[in-house]
């Protein structure tokens, strides 16, 4: 599809998915959204605390969120998000609701929150199921490391850090 802009005296034609100089759209540029939609996460795994082989201590309940832009003009439909592994991860979704269609260039939120009741590592992931054109199935791998209230050596630093 062409459209034209008449711009002063000079006529500019705009390809659609197209960026501004003329190559095609890269998915999940800032700049350049293209046609059909694309998961675009602002990361592929999360890991509670787990730089330097630290952790969570038994009885804190962190939360970390995953965001997901839609990086095409159609909407993004997602019919699924599910979770599987430790139970000690449980999630959210905004909106709540699924499915649910993400606008172009919007976002999508995926809350997890990792509740360690003993002293190890943690292991689960999320899978959204959706009409992305570069990913229908995205999975993202979640991590996290219990530790001791007191503050007891790290069973995650021991086994190797991260």
């Amino acid at each position: 599809m062409m459209r034209t802009l008449l711009v002063g005296l000079t006529t500019i034609a705009i390809l659609s998915g197209f960026a501004a100089c003329g190559k095609p759209a890269v998915p999940c540029e800032p700049d350049a959204l293209t046609q059909n939609p694309q998961v675009c996460p602002d990361r592929d795994s999360l890991g509670f605390r787990r730089e330097f082989g630290s952790g969570t201590l038994i009885g804190q309940k962190p939360q970390e969120s995953l965001i997901i832009r839609n990086g095409g003009l159609t909407d993004l439909n997602v019919t699924s998000v599910n979770i599987s592994g430790d139970p000690a991860f449980t999630m959210t979704t905004e909106p709540a609701t699924l499915p649910t269609a993400v606008k172009g260039n919007k976002y999508f939120y995926i809350r997890v929150i990792f509740d360690p009741r003993e002293a190890r590592l943690y292991t689960g992931s999320i899978t959204m199921a959706s009409n992305a054109e570069n990913s229908p199935s995205k999975t993202f791998e979640i991590s996290g490391c219990g530790i001791p209230a007191d503050g007891g050596t790290s069973p995650c630093y021991r086994d190797g850090g991260m």
